[in-house]
C-alpha cells in the first residue's frame, strides 16, 4: 500500500493567467459562432501590452496552447497603437486583445455588439456598488469577500473604458 499523495504549493498568478487564457479561447470561439466565421479559418489576435494583455503570453506554453485551441494563425503584441484594420475588441478583465478577421467589419453591428456589452456591464457595475455601499454586507461578510467585490468593481470599470474606447475608435 502506497501513502495516499499530499498537495504541494500552488502558483495563484499562474492560475488566474491561465484561466484568463481559458476565457479568451471561449470569447473567440464565441465571436466565430456570432460572425460565422469558420472554426478552421485562422484568425491574427493581437495582444494590446499597454493593458498587460502582453505580459499574459509570455508565460511558456500558453500562447502555443491559445493558437491551437483558438484556431489562431499567430499572435502579435500592440504597445498602445490602437486596434488593427478590420479587428473586433476582445476584453479579458483588465486585458485588451483585438481578433482581426478577413472579413470587412460592419462597424453597425460591431458598434451595437459593443454597446450590448457596455449595458451588461454598467448593469453587473450596479449590482456590485449596491453590495458595497451596503454597510451590514461590508461590516460582515469576511474581508476576502469585500476584496473580491471590490475586484469585481475595478475589473468591470476597466472593462468599460475599454470598450468605450473601442467604440470612439470606431466612430
Amino acid at each position: 500500500i502506497s501513502p495516499f499523495p499530499k498537495g504541494g504549493e500552488y502558483n495563484d498568478a499562474l492560475i488566474k493567467k491561465v484561466d484568463t487564457v481559458i476565457s479568451l479561447i471561449s470569447q473567440i470561439r464565441k465571436v466565430r459562432n456570432e460572425k460565422g466565421i469558420k472554426q478552421k479559418e485562422p484568425l491574427l489576435l493581437f495582444a494590446d501590452s499597454a493593458s498587460g494583455a502582453g505580459a499574459l503570453l509570455e508565460l511558456p506554453g500558453l500562447e502555443s496552447t491559445l493558437t491551437d485551441q483558438a484556431y489562431l494563425s499567430g499572435v502579435d503584441r500592440l504597445n498602445g497603437d490602437g486596434a488593427p484594420e478590420n479587428a473586433l475588441s476582445i476584453v479579458i478583465g483588465q486585458q485588451q486583445f483585438f481578433l482581426q478577421t478577413n472579413e470587412t467589419l460592419d462597424v453597425g453591428a460591431e458598434l451595437q455588439r459593443l454597446q450590448e456589452e457596455i449595458d451588461y456591464q454598467k448593469g453587473f457595475l450596479n449590482s456590485v456598488d449596491r453590495k458595497l455601499s451596503n454597510e451590514r454586507f461590508v461590516n460582515n461578510a469576511p474581508d476576502k469577500v469585500v476584496d473580491m467585490e471590490r475586484k469585481k468593481k475595478s475589473d468591470a470599470e476597466a472593462k468599460i473604458k475599454h470598450l468605450q474606447e473601442a467604440i470612439d475608435k470606431l466612430q
